[in-house]
């Protein structure tokens, strides 16, 4: 696992972060509680899913929202550009984000900005309408009803 500062496995309950060399920077310490709470958020989710007996959730989500979470709660505004959008279609299973990772560092930025946009344009609130009405309707359906887009549109918003 190249690169991974942090990571959620759920079949344990486990959240790993590697420890920094040092907390004493106030950089530093920000990465740390931003890498905490992304994976969290990946606990959190996981439970409420678990729970509902809702079916999983495209990985795109999942990450966008841990991402969401970590860094725009926390009144942090990201502008950085993406150098090529990948069809959110595309990144469904932790498979396919694997091989798209390959390729481009830049998923988490995507997933982020496509949760944001998601927000910015619907309340907060329809992360949840999302998520639970999913159980019943499939993801791509409740997604398609709560935003009005088809999951293939979303990349095109993504700047």
């Amino acid at each position: 696992m190249d690169n991974v500062g942090a990571f959620y496995y759920g079949k344990y309950n486990l959240i790993s972060i590697v420890k920094p060399d040092s907390l004493e920077r106030e950089a530093d310490l920000w990465f740390f509680k931003r890498d905490l709470s992304h994976e969290y958020t990946h606990y959190y989710l996981d439970k409420y899913l678990h729970e509902n007996s809702t079916t999983s959730i495209p990985k795109w989500f999942d990450e966008g929202l841990a991402e969401y979470v970590s860094v725009t709660l926390d009144n942090v505004e990201v502008s950085d550009s993406i150098e090529d959008v990948i069809n959110f279609e595309n990144l469904n299973t932790r498979k396919d984000w694997a091989n798209y990772r390959k390729e481009s560092n830049q998923l988490y930025l995507q997933s982020h900005y496509g949760v944001k946009y998601i927000i910015d344009n619907n309340g907060i609130e329809v992360i949840k309408k999302i998520i639970d009405q999913s159980k019943s309707i499939g993801f791509l359906k409740s997604f398609k009803d709560n935003t009005g887009l088809d999951v293939s549109e979303l990349h095109m918003y993504i700047e």
